[in-house]
């Protein structure tokens, strides 16, 4: 139904005047909001006043704070060319000629004022004696022609007087002109800058020093040298005057008299202050004349003391203050002598020295503070092998007493940028990598010092100075690889060193970097931040790191126990499987921290679960053998046959060190303290209990036996695996059944091996795989070859390889075998084509051994290199750093002086060749010719190699064998060791490339080689 229509009128006015209402809040509030809106426009406005004035506040704020502590802040660093620098310093230099120049005027003036005044008297005195000359006689008739002559005494009194005059004039004459030469010093030089300025003027000055110096001599000996002359004349005068009467005038006698002593007095006056200035230093009384006779009466004075009983008696305290004195003054007379001025230096030595001589010299603070920033060690380091005392000299001024605060922490704030010079570093790629011919002199020895005392002082001086020490330390020999090939943060430098810290050259030790570097990380494993130390372990491999630990010698196991338990923490069989390969090929050659090793397996063996099984490759034998030789029994027997009973005994690829082992345990029981081993003892007796029967020695073989033993010693060299590589245990153990067989069975069985295999590939075998010492193989190996060019032909097969340098046994072994053979080699021999010493040259360079070990070894390569190997060496630069350890005079070792000098001599002569063809490679890089030009360019090097080497004089076999006399007689006489392994026969020194053949005796008999050897 619908509603009214009056109903529907009064809703359509009640809905108009709510509408009417709705308008009206809305204008209402759109007047608000523009109040509003001008509000807060008024207040933006406002707020960018406050916000512009506090900005303001802000920068006054910091002015006034920067001016507040200027004087605790060091000055920004300037260039050694800096404008503001030279032009205090030419300020100091002028100020200081105009002192010099001051001086030198005073003393001009008043010579010029006496020699006037002294002119007027010796005219007075002059003209009576020219009138006497010139006034005729009066008795004289005019038809004389001259004048009669005077007496000896007037006319020497006229001399002396002219002499007297002449020499004044000549004074009057040097003063004039020195004082127009010394107006000339502080006129302005011409230059454009205030560097060429500060030059010209001490250039000018230290010619002025040279010429005006000795000019103020001249002129104070010239004008002693009139008055001298004038009272010669007048002495001479007065004394005629009183003997010419006809009798005595005492009077005028006296007079003489007393003028006479009294010249005499000042004479010696004159002689005594000289001669005092000769004999002492820094006497009041010094004069040129002083320091021309100085040498000389000094000399005479030594000697007439030297003679003396007084002197005798007090000649040994004399003696050692005089040596004192000396070498201070020697340092301070040093220097001195370097910063002199010298015309043939370049303009950044001139700079250098004008600016140390100025800074030396200087006692205005303002001075120095102007000076200080631009001590710019980069200009120092570019001439440091000259210059290290004068800029130790300079460093030591600006931290002296009287410098301030400011200018003592800008020269420490100097060092802080030292490693990002523009001289140490190249573009590359984009970025600034390290220059290769980078080296150390004075100056860096210096600064890697003064970083090592700067990096134990905090924490944020290590991470402030560590880089640079890092850096500076890299330059020594060696030590190359502590840098890298570009500029590295701190995580990545500190990463490099827990990897790297045990390589490097013989004499440069590592260890305080490394400790330092694993102090910086137990550190922050302390503080909590496992994040920067994971961040750093990131740079390196866990295997290279775990190797870097057991190289390193200096180091025990508490300071790297934190960094280990961080990283194996719940990876402990990872970590064994790991290391596994390098226990398992442990080497004499190479210093290894023994006990760091079972250390480190004991910390493993804590967190192991307990049906743990060693992993497949870990072979202990080789540590099992230097636990029981260096006495480690007592104290980590117990984690040994853990290990043992884990697996470790099935996996030994060796007993004898085992049965070893055992018996330094049950020795323990015998000791008369064996109650102190009650925790070791009855774990190792019960291990001995359990394994005895794996130690009793097997009877000998049958033919069967044999049969199968040369099958499995063939089937290793006709199916050796192309995918993988073979277990020690794998090839040892049937190489060890072998050799310990009876001479008869191994030759046996070696004979049927042989009618399978080639004789090279056999002995291959027992050189790569066998894992033993030449000792041990010598015997098999000198019945299978039939002379020693068959063991050569046979090590030319893998000695290249680069996966023999990760084999150090091989390595040694084949070192040892090379230098057993070397003076068996037949008269026409030639090295087998491809035999290839740089896999050992580089294990020579790579790892630390003890020098003796590292000199015999050197020298069996250096050997080989005589015969021909130098021409096949691919490793130029590993070649060229062991040549370079090799003539290290500090290196030479002292036990066979004379056999190293003798050696020094090839190894300069193959550096040398090195570096040629080096030299040739870049070039080569370098040239965009083809490839067979490149190879024209290889062919051509190693021939000129080659010949280098033959037409090289290299003494004669005689020669050599003396030489190898004289080694084993002075090592007899010293009692010496040999190597661990087998006693050294004698070197071959220099032998030439074909040697010639010089029979023993007249009727040579033939005997077989591998029989001459045993």
């Amino acid at each position: 139904m619908a509603l009214p229509t009056k109903s529907k009128v009064d809703m359509a006015e009640a809905l108009a005047s709510k509408f009417d209402k709705l308008l009206e809040l809305m204008t209402t509030q759109n007047a608000m909001i523009e109040k509003q809106g001008q509000k807060l426009d008024k207040q933006k406005d406002e707020l960018e006043q406050h916000h512009k004035t506090m900005k303001k506040h802000t920068i006054m704020l910091e002015a006034i704070e920067h001016d507040a502590t200027k004087d605790d802040r060091p000055h920004e660093a300037r260039h050694l060319n800096d404008e503001q620098t030279w032009g205090a310093l030419d300020k100091e230099t002028l100020a200081k000629i105009k002192v010099t120049v001051d001086g030198w005027r005073d003393l001009m003036q008043i010579s010029l004022v006496f020699i006037a005044l002294f002119l007027t008297v010796v005219t007075a005195f002059i003209s009576p004696i020219i009138q006497l000359f010139t006034s005729p006689p009066a008795s004289s008739s005019s038809t004389t022609r001259g004048n009669p002559l005077p007496t000896v005494s007037i006319q020497l009194v006229a001399l002396f007087y002219y002499l007297a005059l002449i020499v004044s004039i000549f004074n009057s004459v040097l003063c004039v002109l020195g004082m127009q030469w010394a107006a000339r010093l502080i006129a302005v030089p011409i230059g454009k800058i205030n560097l060429e300025r500060t030059l010209a003027r001490e250039r000018r000055k230290a010619v002025a020093d040279g010429y005006m110096l000795p000019l103020m001599g001249v002129l104070f000996w010239t004008l002693l040298l009139a008055i001298g002359f004038f009272v010669l004349g007048f002495l001479i005068q007065l004394w005629a005057l009183s003997v010419s009467f006809d009798g005595p005038a005492p009077i005028l006698l006296i007079g003489g008299a007393l003028a006479t002593g009294l010249s005499l007095i000042i004479v010696g006056i004159i002689v005594a202050s000289t001669v005092h200035a000769s004999l002492h230093e820094n006497s009041p009384f010094e004069s040129p004349l002083s320091n021309a006779m100085r040498p000389m009466l000094q000399r005479i004075r030594r000697h007439f003391k030297r003679g003396s009983p007084e002197a005798q008696e007090t000649h040994g305290t004399q003696e050692v203050d005089r040596l004192d004195n000396a070498s201070i003054e020697g340092g301070i007379e040093d220097v001195t002598a370097l910063i002199k001025w010298n015309d043939s230096d370049s303009t950044d030595e001139k700079a250098l020295k004008t600016y140390a001589r100025l800074v030396i010299d200087t006692s205005d603070t303002e001075v120095l503070e102007r000076a200080v920033p631009s001590f710019d060690l980069e200009a120092w380091h570019d001439h440091a092998s000259a210059l290290t005392p004068v800029f130790h000299a300079v460093r030591r001024r600006f931290l002296s007493t009287d410098t301030s605060f400011r200018v003592k922490e800008t020269i420490y704030h100097q060092l802080v940028p030292s490693q990002n010079w523009n001289s140490w570093t190249v573009e590359w790629h984009g970025e600034r990598a390290w220059k290769d011919d980078l080296g150390p002199n004075a100056l860096t020895r210096w600064c890697k010092g003064h970083y090592e005392r700067l990096v134990g002082r905090s924490r944020e001086s290590h991470r402030r100075f560590f880089i640079p020490w890092l850096f500076f330390t890299s330059l020594e020999k060696g030590n190359r690889d502590l840098r890298g090939t570009r500029l590295e943060r701190y995580e990545e430098c500190l990463g490099r060193i827990l990897r790297s810290c045990h390589r490097g050259s013989l004499e440069v030790d590592r260890s305080k970097i490394f400790r330092s570097a694993i102090a910086e990380c137990d550190l922050l494993l302390r503080d909590g931040k496992a994040d920067v130390v994971a961040r750093i372990l990131s740079h390196l491999t866990r295997p290279a790191l775990w190797q870097a630990f057991m190289l390193n010698r200096g180091t025990g196991w508490y300071r790297i126990e934190p960094l280990v338990s961080f990283i194996t923490k719940g990876l402990e069989v990872e970590v064994l499987d790991e290391i596994s390969y390098f226990i398992s090929n442990l080497s004499d050659f190479i210093l290894v921290n023994d006990e760091l090793i079972v250390q480190f397996l004991f910390h493993l063996k804590l967190k192991l679960p307990p049906n743990f099984i060693i992993p497949a490759h870990l072979d202990l034998a080789r540590l099992l053998d230097r636990v029981a030789k260096r006495k480690f029994v007592k104290s980590y027997g117990d984690t040994m046959i853990y290990y043992l009973n884990h697996g470790g005994l099935e996996k030994l690829s060796d007993l004898h060190p085992a049965s070893a082992f055992l018996e330094a345990c049950l020795s323990l029981s015998r000791e008369p303290l064996w109650w102190l081993n009650m925790e070791t003892t009855p774990t190792m007796k019960a291990f001995e209990r359990q394994y005895h029967t794996c130690f009793v020695p097997l009877p000998s073989l049958s033919d069967e036996e044999c049969e199968d033993l040369s099958s499995i010693i063939s089937g290793l060299i006709l199916n050796e695996p192309s995918n993988r590589i073979r277990s020690v245990q794998e090839c040892k153990r049937p190489i060890l059944e072998l050799l310990d067989l009876t001479s008869e069975q191994r030759e046996d069985v070696i004979t049927r091996v042989l009618d399978r295999v080639d004789r090279s590939d056999l002995i291959a075998l027992l050189m790569k795989d066998s894992h033993l010492e030449w000792i041990r193989i010598e015997p098999s190996v000198t019945f299978i070859a039939r002379d020693p060019q068959d063991i050569l032909a046979s090590l030319s097969t893998f000695i290249g390889e680069r996966s023999f340098l990760r084999r150090q046994v091989t390595c040694l072994l084949v070192l040892e075998c090379l230098a057993e053979i070397q003076s068996r080699l037949p008269e026409t021999f030639t090295l087998p084509e491809g035999f290839d010493v740089t896999r050992m040259i580089e294990m020579l360079v790579d790892f630390r051994c003890n020098i003796h070990d590292w000199f015999q070894h050197s020298h069996t390569v250096m050997v080989y290199l005589d015969y021909g190997a130098f021409a096949n060496i691919d490793n130029l630069e590993a070649a060229a750093e062991f040549f370079d350890l090799f003539i290290e005079p500090d290196l030479l070792d002292l036990r066979d002086r004379a056999c190293q000098y003798h050696k020094r001599d090839r190894a300069a002569f193959y550096l040398e060749e090195v570096n040629k063809r080096r030299a040739t490679r870049m070039a080569m890089a370098g040239s965009d010719d083809s490839s067979s030009d490149t190879d024209a360019l290889l062919a051509e090097d190693m021939n000129r190699s080659r010949s280098n080497l033959d037409d090289e004089v290299v003494p004669s076999v005689a020669h050599r064998r003396w030489w190898n006399l004289l080694r084993l007689a002075w090592n007899r006489r010293r009692n010496r060791p040999q190597t661990s392994v087998l006693p050294r026969g004698p070197d071959l020194e220099l032998g030439p490339i074909s040697p010639p053949h010089v029979p023993e005796t007249d009727a040579e008999v033939e005997v077989p080689w591998h029989e001459q050897l045993l």
